[in-house]
């Protein structure tokens, strides 16, 4: 167990295996459309006429896995004014390391193919806000 400096306390889990449990979750916990493999990143995200949220996440994530349905939804609602793609920093690791990825779940919003802005864990107001502020 470690100490911030807050006195707020944490703890590591380690997986021998590399193999973190998926939460009791399916595999794929998302829409298939979202998902996003660096392959096909600048063409679907850097090269974007419309911002785009990334949401980087792992099965393993617990804050990631209670904002995949929020995630999903937002996709849905601002088709056609913004893009929605969920990348698997596991699967993905060297985009995520491009990125400055440090913690997730990392949402960014890129514009013209920059990122223009960062947050973490939100509820579906805040992420969708954080996404359509730069969609005018």
């Amino acid at each position: 167990m470690f100490m911030t400096d807050t006195g707020h306390s944490f703890s590591f889990l380690v997986y021998p295996n590399h193999n973190p449990p998926t939460l009791g979750v399916k595999e794929n916990i998302m829409g298939a459309d979202l998902a996003l493999a660096a392959t096909d990143f600048e063409a679907n995200v850097l090269k974007s006429d419309v911002p785009v949220l990334v949401d980087f996440w792992a099965t393993w994530c617990p804050p990631c896995v209670a904002i995949s349905p929020h995630i999903e939804a937002i996709a849905g609602e601002v088709d056609g004014q913004a893009k929605v793609y969920k990348v698997d920093v596991d699967a993905n690791g060297d985009l995520a390391s491009d990125y400055g990825i440090m913690s997730i779940p990392a949402l960014l919003v890129f514009k013209d193919g920059k990122v223009v802005d960062r947050m973490g864990f939100g509820s579906k107001d805040q992420i969708k806000n954080f996404l359509m502020q730069h969609a005018k």
